[in-house]
Protein backbone atom coordinates (compact mmCIF):
# COMPACT_ATOMS: atom_id res chain seq x y z
CA UNK A 1 0.00 0.00 0.00
CA UNK A 2 1.38 3.41 -0.94
CA UNK A 3 0.91 6.63 0.98
CA UNK A 4 0.04 7.31 4.60
CA UNK A 5 -2.94 6.09 6.56
CA UNK A 6 -4.05 5.98 10.18
CA UNK A 7 -5.54 3.21 12.30
CA UNK A 8 -6.59 2.68 15.88
CA UNK A 9 -4.27 0.77 18.20
CA UNK A 10 -4.99 -2.84 19.03
CA UNK A 11 -6.60 -3.11 22.44
CA UNK A 12 -8.09 -0.57 24.79
CA UNK A 13 -6.42 1.36 27.58
CA UNK A 14 -3.09 1.73 25.80
CA UNK A 15 -0.92 4.85 25.82
CA UNK A 16 -1.44 5.14 22.05
CA UNK A 17 -4.32 7.15 20.57
CA UNK A 18 -3.65 6.52 16.88
CA UNK A 19 -1.16 4.65 14.70
CA UNK A 20 0.26 6.36 11.61
CA UNK A 21 1.41 3.98 8.87
CA UNK A 22 3.68 5.42 6.17
CA UNK A 23 5.41 3.81 3.24
CA UNK A 24 9.12 4.64 3.19
CA UNK A 25 11.51 3.01 0.73
CA UNK A 26 8.85 0.40 -0.04
CA UNK A 27 8.40 -0.58 3.62
CA UNK A 28 5.54 0.19 5.97
CA UNK A 29 6.68 2.21 9.00
CA UNK A 30 4.36 2.48 12.01
CA UNK A 31 4.44 5.46 14.37
CA UNK A 32 2.46 5.25 17.62
CA UNK A 33 0.88 8.66 18.38
CA UNK A 34 -0.27 10.15 21.70
CA UNK A 35 -2.50 13.25 21.37
CA UNK A 36 -2.76 16.02 23.97
CA UNK A 37 -4.56 19.34 24.12
CA UNK A 38 -2.38 22.28 25.13
CA UNK A 39 -3.62 25.35 26.98
CA UNK A 40 -2.21 28.77 27.71
CA UNK A 41 -0.02 28.81 30.78
CA UNK A 42 -2.34 28.98 33.82
CA UNK A 43 -0.23 31.68 35.50
CA UNK A 44 0.14 33.87 32.41
CA UNK A 45 3.61 32.56 31.55
CA UNK A 46 5.15 32.74 28.10
CA UNK A 47 4.26 29.22 27.04
CA UNK A 48 1.49 26.74 26.45
CA UNK A 49 1.21 23.70 28.64
CA UNK A 50 -0.07 20.14 28.31
CA UNK A 51 -0.54 17.35 30.81
CA UNK A 52 1.84 14.51 30.23
CA UNK A 53 0.61 11.84 32.61
CA UNK A 54 -1.40 8.67 32.85
CA UNK A 55 -3.63 7.32 35.58
CA UNK A 56 -1.94 5.52 38.46
CA UNK A 57 -5.15 4.46 40.19
CA UNK A 58 -6.71 5.74 43.41
CA UNK A 59 -5.39 5.90 46.94
CA UNK A 60 -7.52 7.08 49.87
CA UNK A 61 -10.14 8.45 47.40
CA UNK A 62 -7.56 10.55 45.57
CA UNK A 63 -6.80 10.04 41.90
CA UNK A 64 -3.09 9.39 41.36
CA UNK A 65 -1.16 10.17 38.19
CA UNK A 66 2.30 9.36 36.94
CA UNK A 67 4.44 10.40 33.97
CA UNK A 68 4.22 8.28 30.84
CA UNK A 69 6.77 5.47 30.77
CA UNK A 70 9.45 5.44 28.12
CA UNK A 71 8.42 3.43 25.05
CA UNK A 72 4.71 4.23 25.68
CA UNK A 73 4.42 5.98 22.29
CA UNK A 74 6.67 7.19 19.45
CA UNK A 75 5.44 10.79 18.99
CA UNK A 76 3.47 13.27 21.04
CA UNK A 77 1.08 15.45 19.03
CA UNK A 78 -0.01 18.50 21.04
CA UNK A 79 -2.58 21.00 19.75
CA UNK A 80 -3.35 24.46 21.11
CA UNK A 81 -6.37 26.43 19.93
CA UNK A 82 -5.29 30.02 19.28
CA UNK A 83 -7.28 33.04 18.18
CA UNK A 84 -6.11 34.49 14.87
CA UNK A 85 -6.23 38.14 13.74
CA UNK A 86 -9.85 37.72 12.60
CA UNK A 87 -10.90 36.38 16.00
CA UNK A 88 -11.32 32.79 14.79
CA UNK A 89 -9.94 29.77 16.62
CA UNK A 90 -7.20 27.91 14.74
CA UNK A 91 -5.16 24.86 15.74
CA UNK A 92 -1.41 25.08 16.29
CA UNK A 93 0.54 21.83 16.53
CA UNK A 94 3.72 20.47 18.08
CA UNK A 95 4.96 17.03 17.02
CA UNK A 96 7.58 15.85 19.49
CA UNK A 97 9.41 12.52 19.21
CA UNK A 98 9.32 10.43 22.38
CA UNK A 99 13.12 10.30 22.22
CA UNK A 100 13.27 14.10 22.70
CA UNK A 101 10.84 13.89 25.64
CA UNK A 102 13.01 11.17 27.18
CA UNK A 103 16.18 13.20 26.58
CA UNK A 104 14.65 16.17 28.46
CA UNK A 105 13.46 14.06 31.38
CA UNK A 106 9.72 13.92 30.63
CA UNK A 107 9.27 10.15 30.35
CA UNK A 108 9.60 7.78 33.29
CA UNK A 109 12.42 5.26 32.84
CA UNK A 110 11.73 1.54 33.23
CA UNK A 111 14.54 1.29 35.78
CA UNK A 112 13.07 4.07 37.89
CA UNK A 113 16.27 6.15 37.64
CA UNK A 114 14.34 8.91 35.87
CA UNK A 115 10.98 9.76 37.47
CA UNK A 116 9.66 11.79 34.51
CA UNK A 117 7.51 14.93 34.59
CA UNK A 118 3.75 15.42 34.37
CA UNK A 119 3.49 18.89 32.80
CA UNK A 120 5.12 19.87 29.51
CA UNK A 121 5.69 23.56 28.64
CA UNK A 122 5.38 24.20 24.89
CA UNK A 123 7.08 27.17 23.24
CA UNK A 124 6.74 28.73 19.81
CA UNK A 125 8.43 31.71 18.19
CA UNK A 126 5.28 32.48 16.20
CA UNK A 127 2.37 32.36 18.64
CA UNK A 128 1.63 33.42 22.19
CA UNK A 129 3.54 35.51 24.69
CA UNK A 130 7.33 35.26 24.32
CA UNK A 131 9.80 34.62 27.18
CA UNK A 132 11.58 37.59 28.73
CA UNK A 133 14.97 37.84 27.01
CA UNK A 134 16.36 39.82 29.98
CA UNK A 135 15.30 37.36 32.69
CA UNK A 136 18.00 36.14 35.06
CA UNK A 137 16.90 32.54 34.49
CA UNK A 138 16.23 31.98 30.81
CA UNK A 139 13.28 29.81 29.76
CA UNK A 140 14.14 26.39 28.40
CA UNK A 141 12.50 26.67 24.99
CA UNK A 142 13.65 23.36 23.45
CA UNK A 143 10.08 22.54 22.31
CA UNK A 144 10.19 25.45 19.80
CA UNK A 145 11.88 23.28 17.21
CA UNK A 146 8.92 20.88 17.26
CA UNK A 147 6.24 23.52 16.66
CA UNK A 148 4.90 22.72 13.20
CA UNK A 149 2.26 25.46 13.17
CA UNK A 150 -1.19 25.28 11.69
CA UNK A 151 -1.83 22.14 9.70
CA UNK A 152 -4.72 21.96 7.28
CA UNK A 153 -6.50 18.84 6.22
CA UNK A 154 -6.60 18.39 2.46
CA UNK A 155 -10.05 18.46 0.88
Amino acid sequence: KAGTYFSYPKGQGTHVDLVKVETRDGKQVKTRLQFKTARKSPNGGAWFSCNLFTSAGRYEDKVRVQPYPENAFDELVAVAWVEDEAGKQKPEFWVIPAEALKEHGYLRSESGDLPGKTDLPLHSEKIGKQPNQNARKQANTWTREFHVGEQRVRD
